[in-house]
């Protein structure tokens, strides 16, 4: 229930990811030799067993054909291996669904697409070794939208939290040279004469107080020079990906907003929390404009909202903070018959015409007739 509060100077007379089969691991860039022994995996999202055998994998402008006697039953993982002979060899252990097909996935990256019996596409993705697993020994797995690096798992559940890749460093240090690996998890182990790389730190300032329905910016500070993957969870259900990213909070609370930055050999997590209140403001109108009270707990930022008045429109402009208890003016140099506020997203907050026709409604009612508003509102719109 939104907390408004309207105030008239002068009396008022009326006048919403569909179920799917698609890629969810691939093995692209092995340690070693490479042929032969690369495999993607696909899971069967859908509430039906799928014929694997009629599909195709479309790579380097070839649709190669998936070969195949088993469905892939639903909720069912199956690889697609370059050679079954190769991959059994690197997975001996392996008992799940396997197909075979004939492949050679670029070691830079490139994009893959699963199309079905009429060569329609199924699922299309894109990977690259900035995502990472290039000749780590690690895969790339599939997890909440974005591929990240882990142990292969052919046939299973993906990993949840990508891995750190060792990695191989070598530091100058007079004229000795001495190389090192880095783990997040469990921390440096190298020589005692060893002098590791300076890593960023990221950061994301401080708490915030937004509207709801408002986009708000989160940014990634970094002390550094270092390119890194950045992995946002928004404390609402959402996620993000990248350095920059916006998110609209549809509810009031209090969210924590989480980051997760993967460098080079180690890793960083970042939190901040961020207060979405509904705006608690007070509406007086006039004729000659329009006073906007916040008469809430807090500041609030209406940067970004959409006023509309006498069928004019212009937006707030940025960081227009209104502080507890006091007052955004808004003149006029003509009558203002008309004024509704909008929040950013384009969702009514105010409209005076929809005050007007619940009154209007309710006089209507008192009578025993039936009152339609929104008709009433489109009736005064048009006066």
């Amino acid at each position: 229930m939104k907390k408004i509060i309207f105030i008239f100077a002068l009396i008022l007379v009326p006048h919403i990811t569909s179920a799917s089969v698609y890629i969810s691991e691939i093995m692209y860039d092995l340690d070693g030799t490479d042929s032969g022994r690369e495999w993607i995996e696909v899971h069967n999202d859908t509430s039906e067993n799928i014929d694997l055998s009629i599909y195709f994998l479309y790579e380097n402008n070839v649709a190669h054909r998936v070969e195949g006697s088993e469905s892939l039953v639903s909720g069912g993982y199956a690889v697609i291996a370059d050679s079954v002979e190769k991959f059994l060899e690197d997975f001996p252990s392996f008992s799940g669904e396997i197909f075979d097909s004939s492949f050679g996935l670029n070691n830079s990256g490139e994009e893959l697409v699963l199309l079905d019996s009429n060569k329609e596409e199924v699922n299309k993705v894109t990977y690259s070794p900035d995502l990472g697993a290039k000749g780590t020994g690690n895969s790339l797995q599939y997890y909440e939208g974005v591929f990240i690096p882990g142990n292969p798992t052919p046939g299973k559940i993906n990993i949840t939290e990508a891995e750190n890749e060792t990695i191989d460093e070598t530091v100058d240090n007079s004229d000795t040279k001495y190389t090192d690996t880095e783990s997040a998890h469990s921390g440096q182990n190298g020589l005692s004469d060893y002098i590791p790389a300076t890593k960023s730190k990221t950061g994301l300032g401080r708490d915030r107080i937004v509207p709801i329905n408002t986009p708000v910016e989160f940014e990634v500070f970094l002390s550094g020079e270092e390119k890194g993957r950045h992995f946002w969870n928004f404390g609402d259900g959402k996620k993000g990906l990248g350095g920059i990213v916006k998110h609209t909070y549809k509810h009031e609370g209090e969210f924590n907003v989480v980051l997760n930055s993967f460098f080079k050999g180690y890793k960083n997590t970042s939190r901040v929390r961020v207060f979405v209140e509904e705006p608690s403001l007070e509406v007086s109108q006039g004729p000659a404009g329009v006073e906007i009270k916040n008469v809430g707990d807090s500041e609030i930022n209406i940067g970004g909202f959409h006023i509309k008045m006498n069928n004019n429109e212009e937006v707030v402009l940025k960081d227009t903070i209104i502080s507890k208890g006091h007052i955004f003016y808004i003149d006029s140099d003509v009558e203002v018959e008309s004024f509704s506020l909008l929040y950013p997203d384009g969702e009514e907050y105010y409209s005076n015409l929809h005050y007007k026709a619940e009154k209007f409604c309710t006089k209507v009612e008192q009578y025993g007739q039936e009152c339609n508003v929104q008709k009433i509102i489109e009736i005064f719109d048009r006066m």
